[in-house]
């Protein structure tokens, strides 16, 4: 497929890349008949040079494949060599996907895909923008408004991603109840009342490696026919993001205090998320923040069922704890 890059670098928030990975892996696929199948690596874990090699290695029946390679900013000059020699002589059949939340415009590998392929910085006012205009039209649908107090609380549980303000938001909707305007008030009530509900159960089992508890209490879940796998979802991506916040704190030396504090954890909810917070390493809670998100979009875009994928992390996500 000659008419698209075959080197990308998308560098910035989580969400973003992955707006814009969609958007360029349906115009490679657009050029074949058949499914292009995906492999993710981490710099960390595998050696680039496999990585080439690999991309050099089509699958059996493919007519083309993509990979993505994340945690870009960890290549070292020698890697970047390495790429610069793969790419005087690409694989035809090879869509390399470079990914990082830090690399900067000025780094080597940047500049090497800026002229070799394509090269995105995304910026966070295309987050924000889209965050808000979600907020606003499902308001505006179901009637309602919201306290500025409150719309800035839920924004800060939910990272300004609209996968997640999306699950949030109709499940805080529901809980409103007739009430015409949402307040700061109700938004604090109800993430008191999430912290009893049987999603909560499921992240504790999730961030203390219990697979055969956390396999329990979903399947349990999933027998109750009002529980939908998105609302689930939505509590698990809440939940994880702000024990990544607050374990991002703790490896920073902040007082327990701060940390509470910072994350919004009420003193009778303390004891519960400081065990969370050690129980669950910072690279960890990172991977499965990053593979939950992507599995919301996937089954929200019909490309996988929803239930067994997500059966199929949970497995995967408390194997590695």
């Amino acid at each position: 497929m000659k008419n698209e890059p075959q080197i990308y670098l998308l560098v910035g928030d989580a969400f973003l890349i992955e707006e814009a990975r969609k958007s360029a892996f349906n115009k490679i696929r657009t050029a074949f008949k058949t499914e292009i199948p995906e492999r993710s690596y981490r710099v960390k874990e595998v050696p680039l040079e496999q990585i080439l090699a690999d991309a050099r290695t089509l699958p059996f029946l493919a007519e083309a494949q993509i990979l993505r390679i994340g945690e870009a900013e960890s290549l070292k000059k020698s890697d970047v060599e390495l790429l610069d020699n793969y790419l005087r002589s690409p694989a035809d059949s090879a869509y390399l996907f470079f990914e990082s939340s830090t690399l900067a415009k000025g780094d080597a590998l940047a500049k090497l895909i800026a002229e070799r392929g394509h090269a995105q910085f995304l910026e966070d006012r295309g987050k924000l923008s889209a965050s808000v205009r979600l907020i606003e039209e499902k308001l505006r649908r179901n009637g309602k408004t919201m306290a500025p107090g409150a719309l800035e609380r839920l924004k800060e549980q939910a990272g300004e991603a609209p996968g997640l303000l999306d699950s949030i938001l109709e499940q805080l909707m529901t809980y409103a109840g007739g009430e015409k305007t949402i307040t700061e008030e109700m938004v604090e009530r109800f993430e008191e009342d999430w912290q009893t509900a049987d999603p909560f159960q499921l992240t504790d089992a999730l961030i203390a490696g219990k697979t055969d508890r956390a396999l329990m209490i979903w399947n349990r879940l999933m027998e109750d026919q009002e529980t939908e796998v998105t609302a689930i979802v939505g509590v698990l991506h809440w939940q994880l993001r702000r024990s990544w916040r607050g374990r991002l704190l703790m490896e920073k030396g902040e007082s327990q205090e701060r940390i509470l504090k910072e994350c919004r954890v009420s003193p009778k909810q303390a004891p519960y998320f400081m065990r969370q917070l050690r129980a669950m390493s910072l690279h960890r809670l990172e991977r499965a923040i990053d593979s939950l998100f992507a599995l919301d979009w996937a089954s929200k875009t019909g490309r996988t069922d929803a239930s067994t994928a997500f059966e199929s992390w949970l497995v995967r996500t408390t194997s590695n704890c």
